[in-house]
């Protein structure tokens, strides 16, 4: 197994995917899998679109269902490794409770 490239592009208005291969990119059949991006990082958010979003994840009725992946098919999961590349991240755990924190505060100081 190769590890997958991921590639940053976006679907044209003719439904025409459109991406800047590397020079390495493999040659011969691929499978595309498609992501939609948010158009803002959760920090960036603010708290109406934060609980917006949670709603809409709490709705869809595959978000907590693991979509009836096994191990070797999560462990092969694009998702799996995705902050791999951020350098501000030192621990993984402490930086999530940190975000966790962050967003706790700004709920408990946020004026209703």
């Amino acid at each position: 197994m190769t590890t997958p490239i991921i590639l940053r592009g976006h679907v044209d208005e003719a439904g025409h995917l459109v991406v800047e291969l590397p020079p390495d990119a493999p040659r011969g059949a691929v499978e595309v899998r498609l992501l939609p991006l948010e158009e803002k990082a959760p920090e960036d958010m603010t708290e109406e679109e934060l609980d917006a979003a949670l709603a809409a994840l709490r709705a869809d009725p595959t978000t907590f269902t693991g979509l009836g992946l096994r191990s070797d098919e999560i462990a092969r999961s694009l998702d799996v490794g995705a902050w791999a590349h951020r350098t501000d991240i030192v621990d993984s755990v402490e930086y999530v409770q940190e975000m966790r924190r962050q967003r706790r505060n700004r709920r408990l100081n946020r004026e209703d």
